[in-house]
């Protein structure tokens, strides 16, 4: 018997896939623990728009990201930090703080994830940042100043 998942079973599958299940399993345990219904045409067309629907909204997310990241290139942003007179910082700078100047200078929401930082930055001064898409990467300059 098929069946579409309402929630995720382990060993199963996930939310929303179509699973092909003994009559058993299914009238026994998937139904009245209502973690599966009856996959029917009508069911089965609504599984498949939504899944197209997802897939469109991923992909818009995407380019707008690709645009994001184009639009970023070799811009420069200046993060204030408490810093020691040796130039070390009280506080290291990480991806969250470099997303914040982003959002303050240029009112563009990036994703912590679209920023490329191999470690934390630790020190006043300029420091090159990365940033990635899943087509583009750019590179930015962060300025750090001692408040």
């Amino acid at each position: 018997m098929k069946v579409i998942l309402l929630r995720d079973l382990r060993g199963l599958g996930q939310k929303g896939a179509v699973k092909e299940v003994s009559d058993g399993y299914a009238v026994n345990f998937l139904f009245p623990q209502k973690a599966a219904e009856p996959a029917t045409e009508e069911k089965l067309a609504a599984v498949a728009a939504e899944i197209a629907k997802k897939t469109a909204e991923k992909e818009a997310e995407e380019l707008a990201l690709d645009k994001k990241v184009d639009t970023l290139r070799g811009a420069t942003f200046v993060i204030k930090v408490k810093a020691a007179p040796s130039g070390g910082l009280f506080k290291k700078v990480i991806d969250n703080d470099v997303v914040k100047a982003i959002r303050a200078e240029k009112s563009l929401e990036m994703p912590t994830s679209a920023i490329i930082l191999d470690e934390p930055l630790r020190s006043v001064g300029k420091h090159e940042v990365g940033l990635k898409s899943k087509h583009k990467k750019a590179e930015i300059t962060v300025e750090i100043v001692a408040e």
